[in-house]
């Protein structure tokens, strides 16, 4: 559909008011944020720029899966949550394979995927406890809220209630 040049100029003035209230909404909300609030956003701001060239809607996690070798190769992984679930729990979801392979600790099984460009494997090495998978994320995410944060996101987005949970690193921090 064309516009002609009279409802082209009323629709910009329509867009640029709409926004414009839109900027003072904004600038309202920021003044009467704390020092510690503001922080805190600048942090998660600076988390999704980091791993994410792209802008994403907050509510929807777009999560692909990705090699695990690769990603094993890549980045300097650390267990942050024991699930009690096996790894076909993470692959009903997202269409993944499951790799196996070996490393100076055991045999082991896992997957790989990146949720808006943050990278993280789910493994089960063969020593572990059957039907459990372990998510490990990259060494960046240093926070204990961070990483709580992220790990709540993967459960919701791979639909796995809380419950199985059986361990995060909020539980034990120091580890």
């Amino acid at each position: 559909m064309v516009l002609s040049k009279g409802k082209q100029k009323v629709a910009i003035r329509r867009y640029k008011i709409g926004s414009n209230k839109k900027l003072i909404t904004f600038r309202n909300l920021i003044a009467s944020l704390s020092a510690a609030e503001i922080k805190k956003a600048y942090g998660l701001l600076n988390l999704l720029t980091r791993y994410s060239s792209r802008q994403t809607d907050f509510t929807t996690r777009i999560v692909q899966a990705i090699p695990l070798e690769n990603t094993l190769a890549k980045w300097d992984l650390i267990p942050q949550a024991v699930i009690a679930r096996p790894l076909e729990a993470f692959t009903r979801h997202v269409n993944s394979r499951i790799s196996s392979g070996f490393d100076s600790l055991d045999e082991y099984s896992g997957v790989a995927f990146a949720m808006d460009g943050a990278p993280f494997a789910v493994m089960h090495y063969k020593g572990h406890p059957p039907e459990t998978s372990t998510i490990y994320l990259p060494r960046d995410f240093s926070a204990v809220p961070e990483i709580t944060n992220f790990i709540r996101q993967i459960m919701t987005r791979f639909e796995l209630p809380t419950e199985s949970v059986v361990w995060q690193r909020k539980d034990n921090p120091e580890l």
